[in-house]
């Protein structure tokens, strides 16, 4: 088994890779160097078709990888008996099919053997509801080395839960297939991030902001069991119970701030509320982006640093004049209130006598309705809900 150090790290590269595809090769090389092989990746193969998550194979070149794909997965004897075995279920492929008949088996002979393959070690994931066929996660070594033994089991059998857990993740953030893009648009537009997990808190989708803001990692994460955590142990306390509470009872909401200690920046304001086959049905919810079996969250999360640094402040300004006819001298001092200026220093600011200031104030707020600064700064915020930019 490998050392809790390096579980940790192993783990940690699984669950990046769930947030990024891009980062699959790394946790396959993590994998394949804990159990000592010379390459490990993820198939899925149904009887259609069959494709390499994430260019997992870390040790073999692609025209390898596709002469395998386009042909020889068809005649590989070892996967047939593999997808008629329990999933999590680790085996060798000794196990699944006599040595003596795999040797004399086209697939080796004209595959296996002339790439080096000789050795392997594999594992059914559970059937996934977006791909529709079952990731088989290999491990193989090279002619002339020893067979994987009990401890190569045990690493893999520890690592399986926690690579389909991975898997599942990155299918429900992939891109959506035609039916749901629009809605998944939609959501992208919005500037706060928007999570949608279990019961126990493990990540089910999330928007473009949300996908960003765990990845960050800063006040809000995913933790080894791919559920999120806080920055602290109180945090993630917190913020699971709200998650079980509103999971468990589709009438309560809750609220908490996530403090960033590691970067000193302003605290996540999060908000989580439940999304109940009920509720989704309500929403369309459940027809774009949710399965129908189980109880689920929404959290919305606002970050009030993103805005400045993100450059999306420019759009409230844009609305503000649209919506209520500020002038772009009003429009200045209008933003600079809404984020809690005072006359004086907004003036200072802007380079303009208090009386200015004050005179411009009057008129904002007789303008958009409101009665101070207060009032004003939720309707900044209410009109920075979407972003500007185009979602890449």
């Amino acid at each position: 088994m490998v050392s809790v150090r390096a579980s940790d790290t192993l783990l940690q590269t699984f669950y990046d890779a769930a947030l990024d595809p891009a980062a699959w090769p790394a946790a396959f090389r993590g994998l394949a160097d804990a159990l000592g092989s010379t390459m490990s990746g993820i198939v899925v193969r149904d009887a259609d078709t069959a494709i390499a998550i994430g260019g997992a194979a870390t040790d073999t070149d692609p025209e390898t990888l596709r002469a395998y794909l386009e042909h020889f997965r068809w005649i590989d004897p070892i996967v047939p008996a593999l997808v008629r075995t329990r999933p999590g279920g680790v085996h060798a492929d000794h196990d699944l099919v006599e040595r003596h008949a795999f040797e004399r088996s086209e697939f080796f002979n004209d595959w296996a053997r002339p790439h080096g393959h000789d050795h392997s070690l594999m594992v059914l994931l559970p059937p996934g509801a977006v791909m529709g066929a079952a990731p088989m996660v290999i491990a193989t070594r090279r002619r002339g080395t020893a067979d994987f033994d009990a401890s190569d089991r045990a690493t893999l059998t520890w690592a399986t839960p926690h690579l389909a857990r991975a898997v599942e993740m990155r299918r429900r953030l992939a891109p959506a297939p035609a039916a749901t893009t629009a809605t998944a648009l939609a959501l992208d537009r919005i500037a706060a991030g928007v999570i949608v997990v279990d019961a126990a808190g493990r990540l089910a989708w999330a928007n473009r902001t949300g996908e960003a803001l765990l990845h960050a990692g800063d006040g809000m994460a995913l933790g080894h069991s791919g559920a999120l955590r806080g920055a602290t142990p109180a945090a993630t306390a917190g913020l699971r119970r709200l998650v079980a509470v509103a999971a468990s009872d589709p009438g309560e909401s809750g609220a908490l701030a996530l403090e960033r200690p590691a970067s000193g920046r302003a605290a996540l304001r999060v908000l989580v509320s439940p999304l109940s086959e009920r509720a989704a049905a309500a929403s369309d919810m459940d027809r774009a982006l949710l399965p129908r079996t189980a109880a689920w969250v929404v959290i919305v999360i606002h970050d009030p640093e993103a805005a400045a640094a993100s450059g999306t402040a420019r759009f409230p300004e844009q609305r503000l004049r649209a919506l209520h006819g500020l002038t772009a001298a009003e429009t200045k001092v209008a933003v600079l209130l809404a984020r809690g200026g005072g006359l004086p220093s907004v003036g200072a600011t802007l380079g303009i006598a208090q009386a200015t200031t004050r005179t411009h104030a009057a008129r904002i707020f007789r303008k958009t309705g409101t009665s101070g600064q207060v009032e004003l700064a939720r309707l900044v915020e209410a009109l920075s809900i979407l972003r500007g930019d185009d979602p890449e």
